[in-house]
Formats: C-alpha cells, sequence, structure tokens
C-alpha cells in the first residue's frame, strides 16, 4: 500500500511547486488535482508533461472537479467534461502516472432523471476504459455527491463496475461516504477486492470539510480495522483542505502507519 498526498491543500499554486512541497515532507506519490490556472490551457499540458517527469514523483492525476459533470443533462457540457478526463487519461501516459480518478457524475437538479444519469455514467465509463486498458492507466471510480445530487445509493456503487473491464476500480472518499451516511467500514469490506484507492479525510456529515483524522465524526477505528483487508496495491491518499496544514498531513501518515500499515 503507498501514501500519497493530494495537492488539494496547496490548491491555487502551481503544479511543480506544489510537488516541491510535498516532496519536502516525504511524499512518496502525489496526486494532482487538475484544477487551477496551471490547468487552464490544454496546449499548455504539452510543455508542462516533461517537467512533471523531471520531478520523478509517482504521480496520479485528478482530472477537474469544479466544472465538470459526465452525466450533465445538456449534452455539450457532458462531451465536454468527457474530453477533459480523455486528455487527462493520455497525460496520465504520456507522464508515467499511475492512475486517473474518474468522478462518474451527478444530477444537480432532484427533478433530473437519475436513471438516465447512471446510463450516460455507464457509457462514459465504458468509453473511459477502451482508452485507459491499452496505455495501462488505472482508473479509480469515486463515490461523489451529496445527497439528491449522489447518482448512487451504497448498493448501487458496489455494484457499478460489474461487468466494466478491472483496469477500472473503485476509489472510496471517505467524506462523500460519511456525508450520506453510508456504513464505511461495510463499504470498504464490500469492494476490497477491487478497491484501488481511498481519499482519506473527515467531516461532521454538514459539509465536505476535508478535515484531519479526528476533526470530524468518522468512526475511524473501525474504518482502520476495514482498511487492514483491503489489497496490498491500494492507494491512500490524504485529501486534506487547503484550511489543513502540512503538519497534519505527516500526522495523518504516521496514523495510517500506525493504524493500519503496522497490522498487515
Amino acid at each position: 500500500m503507498t501514501i500519497t498526498y493530494s495537492d488539494y491543500i496547496l490548491q491555487g499554486n502551481h503544479a511543480l511547486k506544489n510537488i516541491q512541497r510535498l516532496r519536502a515532507i516525504g511524499a512518496d506519490r502525489v496526486e494532482l488535482l487538475m484544477d487551477g490556472t496551471c490547468w487552464d490551457d490544454g496546449e499548455h499540458w504539452e510543455t508542462l508533461a516533461p517537467q512533471l517527469i523531471d520531478t520523478g514523483m509517482s504521480l496520479t492525476l485528478h482530472p477537474p472537479s469544479c466544472d465538470t459533470n459526465l452525466t450533465a443533462e445538456m449534452e455539450t457540457l457532458r462531451e465536454a467534461s468527457f474530453h477533459l478526463y480523455a486528455d487527462a487519461i493520455h497525460l496520465a501516459a504520456k507522464i508515467g502516472a499511475f492512475s486517473v480518478v474518474i468522478h462518474p457524475g451527478f444530477t444537480y437538479s432532484p427533478h433530473f432523471d437519475k436513471t438516465r444519469a447512471q446510463t450516460q455514467a455507464r457509457i462514459y465509463l465504458e468509453k473511459f476504459v477502451s482508452l485507459a486498458k491499452p496505455l495501462g492507466i488505472r482508473l479509480l471510480v469515486e463515490n461523489v455527491g451529496f445527497g439528491h445530487a449522489s447518482l448512487y445509493t451504497q448498493e448501487e456503487y458496489c455494484r457499478l463496475l460489474d461487468g466494466i473491464d478491472p483496469i477500472a476500480g473503485y476509489l472510496i472518499d471517505t467524506g462523500h461516504a460519511h456525508i450520506n451516511h453510508w456504513d464505511i467500514p461495510g463499504l470498504i469490506r464490500q469492494v476490497a477486492p477491487r478497491l484501488y484507492g481511498m481519499h482519506i479525510h473527515d467531516n461532521a456529515q454538514h459539509r465536505d470539510a476535508h478535515l484531519h483524522i479526528g476533526q470530524g465524526t468518522i468512526p475511524w477505528a473501525q474504518v482502520f480495522e476495514a482498511m487492514r483487508t483491503v489489497r496490498q496495491d491500494c492507494d491512500f491518499i490524504l485529501e486534506y483542505s487547503p484550511d489543513a496544514t502540512l503538519e497534519q498531513l505527516i500526522q495523518a501518515r504516521a496514523l495510517l502507519e500506525e493504524h493500519v500499515l503496522c497490522h498487515r
């Protein structure tokens, strides 16, 4: 298992600077959140790619999350989101990144057709698989959305990848699951054979606060116990808010090493 630092904690800074700062506190791998000005121009990625390679850092990519929606009601928005994700998969291959995170989509209005949205999500997942598999890029499909905006119940999410090539696996976001009142330890155990990653952070079920472990109400003792059962290659990604400190990342790594990795 690898402990990865998301550069969300340094949002607003250039990706190369973020890698440098996270390396300085012992990062083994960095997940780059592709929101922000350094990701604004796709043509600039051609220049950025060799610079990312030159860092020598093991990387994963998280395509833009703020303005994309693969299940938007308008086809134009869905297709724009698809092309951003597809470009991220190709960039991952170019820079030797380990994986790419996939947000399957949202239904922002309670009046939108959730069944239709789930169908659209499935179509795009299969397209991403066809792109990623020849390139050897893992796809990490994340549980996203709160309340009516979430496409899936816990049980539906656990069946989401049935019949999908194993190049795609699950990524459990602990904060998102907690807001939706999902059973996080049970969820981990349900998808453990195909759990490729976890976004780890805390909240008090009111908002997606991305707090330090223990600052919210997630039952970490039970979660840690379940985490000990996952695949050896599961990526534990500390995805802390920009309001958090780098010292808290170091503390969180120590907690995972003590309560999970040392029991493997």
